[in-house]
């Protein structure tokens, strides 16, 4: 009796195996932020691993979806799409659960849709069918942008653009001598930032597809006597900061990156002068770091420190919303494709539970401790630690007594979250750093980790 027990049940559990894995999909999909200039639809791929024809019977859809397929029958080794429509009826937060039914299961498999609506999308905003749109030959668009004088509306030429995808450059300060800036790129999210002197820096995160592909950009023109009264100000900081620098015993409590100069120079970060990393990020992934560029900030300033790293260097990244978990088990520094890819594939969903997530990049620290060497946890993100009942405080403090230290990065954070977060870093023997842009975001975590690992500075 109990041999055919156990018969049934390996029986039963290597046929839930294969039934796993007939089909491979995304049960989870992000729309991420709608509004009427953005793309109102998903492509979702379905890709058949059995030997058989697998169809797609339905899905059970209300109103506010609309529902299109590449092809109902999905043939052996073979991948269709399933293309699905949004209209939000409401603002705000959305999070809906869709029964697909399939051929090869009894039941319905559940796909979950979320995304942030900020505004009611135009009522029967058509989903357009496979015919009008191929996903397979759609992944680019056409680029266009104009950029202009915001005060007198004028065409500007002789202007810089960068283009920034999951923090690496697509496009990288391409000098616009005419006209407006024309280019084929992939759809998506890009940070776009357009230099000129005599105009202040223009920095917006947009999502680039179809519908929103041609852009007039407005740049703001420097005040004679504000450009003297900050470049005076700079000077003054630079002298300062070198000053600090020089008499420095401990790790600074760094307010701003603007005016620290930093290479990606390989070279000059070498054994003889930097000690050994362990650095384990600690990132808000929280919903709030889709706006405003904030996590292509975030993803930038890794993507730079990544090109840097040495074997000798190791690497953790822990990810926080609603709960904390390991993103990236520890990787040495000499492999670099796996930590750029884990950074490409960072999401912002959830909400902020910090206390959490600073308790388990403690204990991933600790385990990688390197003796004579830089043991950091880097806490990056917009805002306070705003769930959880772990005392940061006290947190930080015991950090700091195992021969850690923590360091915080406030990427575009207000200023009342940011004093809360100045206290952390200080209690943690580190520093709090401001990112803002994607120039202080290139040069102030490669100036961080150079800062704590350089062995001049060392007691």
């Amino acid at each position: 009796m109990v041999k055919k027990v156990s018969q049934l049940i390996i029986l039963f559990c290597f046929t839930f195996k294969i039934d796993a894995q007939l089909i491979s999909w995304d049960k989870k999909v992000d729309f991420g932020i709608l509004n009427n200039k953005s793309q109102n639809f998903i492509d979702l791929p379905v890709t058949n691993n059995s030997l058989e024809n697998i169809f797609i019977f339905r899905l059970d859809v209300d109103r506010r979806f609309k529902v299109q397929f590449s092809d109902k029958k999905i043939k052996p080794d073979s991948t269709e799409f399933i293309r699905i429509a949004f209209e939000p009826k409401q603002k705000g937060y959305f999070k809906v659960k869709i029964p697909v039914h399939f051929s090869c299961y009894k039941g319905p498999k559940t796909l979950e849709l979320s995304g942030y609506a900020e505004e009611v999308l135009a009522i029967n905003n058509p989903c357009p069918s496979f015919r009008e749109l191929n996903s397979s030959s759609n992944l680019t668009v056409d680029f266009d942008s104009e950029i202009k004088d915001g005060n007198t509306n004028e065409s500007i030429s002789n202007y810089s653009v960068t283009l920034i995808k999951d923090g690496l450059p697509v496009v990288q300060k391409v000098n616009q001598k005419k006209g407006s800036f024309n280019k084929k790129i992939p759809l998506g999210l890009y940070y776009i930032i357009i230099e000129k002197e005599g105009y202040e820096t223009f920095e917006k995160l947009y999502y680039i597809n179809r519908r929103n592909n041609n852009l007039t950009i407005p740049l703001i023109p420097i005040k004679t006597n504000t450009f003297i009264e900050n470049s005076f100000s700079t000077i003054a900081d630079s002298s300062s900061a070198s000053e600090k620098t020089t008499k420095k015993t401990k790790p600074l409590l760094i307010e701003s990156s603007k005016n620290i100069i930093t290479t990606s120079n390989t070279k000059e970060f070498n054994e003889i002068n930097y000690e050994p990393n362990n650095i384990v990020f600690l990132l808000d992934i929280s919903t709030s770091m889709k706006y405003n560029g904030k996590l292509e900030l975030l993803k930038s300033s890794m993507q730079e420190l990544t090109k840097i790293l040495r074997p000798i260097d190791k690497v953790t990244i822990i990810g926080y919303s609603s709960r904390a978990s390991v993103l990236l088990n520890t990787l040495s520094g000499n492999e670099k494709d796996s930590i750029t890819q884990k950074i490409i594939d960072l999401k912002a969903k959830g909400l902020t539970a910090g206390g959490r997530g600073l308790k388990l990049a403690y204990e991933k620290a600790k385990n990688e401790f390197i003796e004579n060497g830089n043991n950091q946890i880097i806490i990056a993100t917009d805002g306070d630690f705003n769930q959880g009942d772990e005392n940061i405080n006290k947190l930080a403090k015991k950090v700091k007594k195992t021969g850690l230290i923590i360091s915080i990065i406030g990427i575009k954070a207000k200023q009342i979250p940011k004093e809360n977060m100045k206290a952390i870093a200080k209690l943690g023997g580190g520093n709090y750093i401001t990112i803002d842009s994607y120039d202080a975001a290139c040069k102030s975590l490669v100036n961080e980790i150079k800062i704590n690992s350089f062995k001049g500075l060392k007691k």
